[in-house]
């Protein structure tokens, strides 16, 4: 029926038996009209973004002339200094 994996006839009849509980008679025909209308807006959202990807994956890219970069320059340290007190890397 579904391609839940785990989710059959009996677990779908426990989640709406729970749904009528939680939620009550009254409020369960708003939730699922609240979810129609959000899983239609998703897929006319997805829709478009595919038909968009598809439109703009058929041209081609501009190509960019560009001058190479040169690389930057690397100074060369010496050793470290010492710490300000003068008597050198600290000893245990």
């Amino acid at each position: 029926m579904f391609d839940i994996p785990g989710l059959g006839v009996p677990e779908l009849i426990l989640l709406l038996v729970l749904a009528l509980i939680i939620f009550g008679p009254g409020k369960l025909p708003d939730i699922g009209r609240s979810l129609g209308r959000a899983i239609n807006e998703f897929k006319a959202a997805s829709t478009e973004v595919t038909r968009e990807y598809r439109g703009e994956g058929s041209e081609p890219l501009p190509v960019v002339d560009a001058a190479p970069l040169e690389p930057a320059s690397v100074q060369e340290t010496g050793p470290p200094a010492p710490d300000q007190a003068g008597d050198g890397p600290i000893q245990r």
